[in-house]
């Protein structure tokens, strides 16, 4: 949860005004493509982002440091510094991507398989 000052208070930020609850259980056993790219719709509509380049790639660099950071140096190569940097700009979009990695593995129907870190995040 996130906390917005709103008249020199705190309001919370419930995980239901991020990704509603039925959107994450619709998309928890969708192929890892179709995720991705609804996070990537989720980030253009909903995140104030400055950058440059794909949302495509930066959103499944996003998903790949939150699910598999493991995977994030080969995928991204050259681009790997260039992302993280991106990312230390726009954090909002790293804890976003967390959310969803996290709230993804906890309403899968689907076990986490062979070198998954969290069920659903097989990059391949």
């Amino acid at each position: 949860m996130q906390r917005h000052q709103k008249n020199n208070g705190w309001r919370l930020i419930t995980a239901d005004q991020i990704f509603p609850r039925e959107i994450l259980a619709r998309l928890a056993d969708t192929p890892l493509a179709e995720r991705g790219a609804a996070f990537k719709d989720f980030a253009e509509n909903s995140l104030s982002l400055e950058q440059e380049g794909s949302l495509l790639w930066l959103s499944e660099f996003s998903l790949r440091m939150a699910s598999a950071p493991d995977s994030l140096e080969n995928w991204a190569g050259s681009l790997l510094a260039k992302g993280i940097n991106t990312l230390l700009d726009a954090p909002s979009l790293a804890c976003t991507a967390r959310f969803f990695v996290l709230a993804v593995d906890q309403m899968r129907t689907v076990p986490t398989g062979a070198g998954e870190i969290y069920a659903g995040w097989g990059w391949s």
